[in-house]
């Protein structure tokens, strides 16, 4: 069943979408809510974000060649936002917490960046995997020199 890689590449690419870049920066429009909260809230979704990623993509991995060096590539890029990325930005958002004033904007524009290219990875892995229209056609030709 080749629909199956397909859906589910989609709906890993529409998890994402929402929780990164709707969801997530969504949670500022709260009217009456204090800047920490906002922040704590914050905190937490980037975590559960980030298990929940993992757990989506590491059965991409069962797909076939290049599909799984790509799936292995979104396994890689999460662990730079949770190594490299996220110890800074938790820091930067404790301090903001206190209500120190922080420069993190360029590590919340690399996770975007590269929850963004992400996304792009899963929509290509889904295309990849649909049903190739020559091998329709070729099918749909077969079918009418049949008689």
């Amino acid at each position: 069943m080749r629909t199956l890689p397909v859906i589910y590449a989609a709906f890993c690419a529409g998890i994402l979408v929402g929780l990164s870049f709707v969801a997530t920066p969504a949670k500022f429009l709260a009217a009456n809510v204090e800047l920490a909260d906002l922040l704590a809230v914050g905190r937490a979704t980037f975590r559960v974000s980030m298990i929940l990623q993992l757990a989506l993509f590491l059965p991409l991995i069962a797909l076939s060649a290049w599909r799984r060096f790509a799936a292995t590539g979104l396994i890689a890029l999460l662990a730079v936002q949770y190594f490299v990325l996220l110890p800074p930005l938790d820091n930067a958002t404790l301090l903001r917490m206190q209500g120190e004033a922080t420069s993190s904007g360029w590590l919340h524009s690399t996770w975007a960046l590269i929850d963004g290219f992400k996304v792009v990875m899963l929509l290509a892995i889904a295309w990849s995997e649909r049903p190739a229209r020559k091998n329709l056609h070729e099918r749909d030709k077969h079918c009418r020199a049949e008689p």
